[in-house]
């Protein structure tokens, strides 16, 4: 996980770092073995960043068992290479973009 800031012993993390530590810690896995980073980012929230390259879109922690079962899914189920972004925000809807600039 990354951008959580240094806390002290018995501090609470909220709001983003919150966010990023549940995903992470939802991960199967398999999954997380493809994770390379974890972070949020500003009008998205959470973002994994995957080791081969490409991204997904995590957004906020709700739903979090069904946008986790829909990145493994898709991310079994389709070609990986040129991937730039898989977006599971909208769980039962998840959209899979490639780099444009990859052959």
């Amino acid at each position: 996980v990354t951008g959580v800031g240094q806390l002290d012993p018995g501090s609470v993390l909220e709001g983003d770092d919150l966010a990023a530590v549940s995903v992470a810690a939802s991960l199967t896995p398999g999954l997380a073995s493809n994770v390379a980073a974890i972070g949020t980012t500003a009008g998205v929230g959470v973002v994994a960043r995957l080791a081969d390259g490409g991204e997904v879109l995590v957004g906020d922690p709700q739903d979090l068992e069904v946008k986790v079962r829909t990145m493994q899914t898709v991310l079994a189920a389709v070609d990986l290479s040129c991937l730039a972004q898989l977006d599971v925000r909208v769980p039962g809807n998840a959209v899979l973009t490639r780099d444009p600039g990859c052959a």
